[in-house]
């Protein structure tokens, strides 16, 4: 299911991130918690290396400060 530019999936029971409409969640969130084990902390974001927001295979995933991401993708407008 897509939302926007991403991806939206039945996550594992378990999961313990974000639902939205109670079952669903950001695939690239998904596969970032089940690589590292960890949700990502407050204050971060992850980034898309080749820009491709449908592209959540976990080498193509990065983690980086939301004012980095943030001044990253404003400086491309």
């Amino acid at each position: 299911m897509r939302n926007g530019p991403y991806e939206l999936v039945v996550p594992p029971v378990d999961y313990p991130g974000t639902k939205y409409r109670g079952r669903y969640a950001y695939e690239h969130q998904v596969v970032w918690w089940l690589n590292t084990g960890s949700l990502v902390p407050n204050g971060f974001d992850i980034h898309h290396r080749d820009e491709n927001k449908r592209n959540n295979v976990f080498s193509n995933l990065e983690l980086e400060s939301h004012e980095k991401h943030t001044g990253r993708h404003s400086s491309e407008r």
